[in-house]
């Protein structure tokens, strides 16, 4: 057994299945896994195993391409996965799935099911990042409603830290970060995006939690999920329909009562900004103070409220 030698005849693998010539690849790989002991897995250290992986996830991927070898494909993603179950690295599997999206979310699809069908006891933080994963998967194939059901599934089991701020911003917050891709990946898919988090307020989330996906879903309300810091730029309420802009207040008004003491400023600028387009000066002008209470660097929302003011005093007049 020789991972040293095999890897010669993978590297030459991989040079013909970039250039799509999968029966050469699968006949390089095949050379590959046979001189690693194919089957054997004995005497392997962690770092061979994962090589081994890699020989057995780069085959199936062949086979995959090959169309005709799909059941070979399936097999050759069990074998890697015993092996990451057995090592200790499942994550480089999903981190697989996960690089062969795009054109090839079916395959991603496999990767992830068979992963969530072969370890069932496999840890809550892993097996939601394979149903995030999949859920990416089923979205770029064009299943919006397998990826609502994999995303929802994949937040639900994540365990969020409850210390973190009610809508901290999803580059910091562990809980968020697993709401990243949707954030920034599928915000222009407006529809999705609400589905996504009216099916998360249905989840049993501690209220803090909870009170970030009504802010999130109001946000998307708005049309206002292309950037997280809305200091510079805020919503186009003009753009707006009525209706939504009611759905968007409610949203935000759920959210503060869930969370008494949320500390976002966009929340209360976003509320603030819809009391001031209904006229509704005196609680526009309470959220918008809130809003440069907890962000006294808030420039626009500085002037916001000075025009707020304005128009107040000039509808007394």
């Amino acid at each position: 057994m020789s991972i040293d030698k095999a890897g010669t005849f993978f590297d030459r693998g991989t040079e013909y299945l970039t250039g799509e010539n999968y029966d050469k690849a699968i006949a390089y790989f095949t050379v590959a896994i046979d001189m690693a002991g194919d089957d054997d897995h004995s005497g392997l250290n962690r770092n061979e195993s994962l090589i081994k992986c890699y020989f057995y996830l780069y085959r199936s991927f062949a086979y995959y391409r090959n169309e005709r070898d799909a059941d070979k494909a399936v097999a050759d993603i069990g074998r890697a996965i015993g092996l990451g179950d057995a090592g200790g690295f499942t994550e480089k599997i999903i981190e697989w799935s996960s690089s062969s999206n795009g054109d090839n979310s079916d395959y991603a699809v496999t990767v992830c099911s068979e992963l969530i069908r072969l370890v069932p006891n496999l840890d809550d933080e892993l097996k939601a990042r394979c149903f995030f994963s999949r859920g990416r998967a089923h979205y770029n194939r064009g299943s919006k409603d397998n990826a609502l059901s994999d995303f929802t599934e994949a937040i639900r089991r994540f365990k969020p830290d409850q210390a973190a701020g009610s809508a901290a911003n999803p580059i910091d917050d562990p809980f968020a970060d697993l709401l990243n891709t949707v954030f920034y990946e599928y915000s222009s898919d407006t529809d999705f995006y609400i589905a996504l988090f009216t099916a998360l307020t249905q989840v049993d989330f501690v209220p803090d939690l909870k009170a970030r996906c009504f802010f999130y879903r109001g946000r998307a309300y708005l049309k206002c999920t292309q950037n997280w810091d809305l200091s510079g730029v805020g919503p186009n309420l003009s753009g707006v329909g009525e209706e939504d802009c009611g759905k968007a207040l409610a949203d935000f008004t759920e959210a503060i009562r869930l969370d008494p003491l949320l500390n976002d400023a966009n929340c209360f600028a976003l509320r603030g900004e819809l009391y001031l387009a209904r006229k509704e000066y005196d609680r526009a002008i309470a959220d918008l103070a809130t809003a440069l209470r907890i962000d006294p660097n808030y420039t626009r929302i500085r002037e916001v409220l000075a025009r707020a003011q304005k128009e107040r005093d000039g509808a007394a007049a």
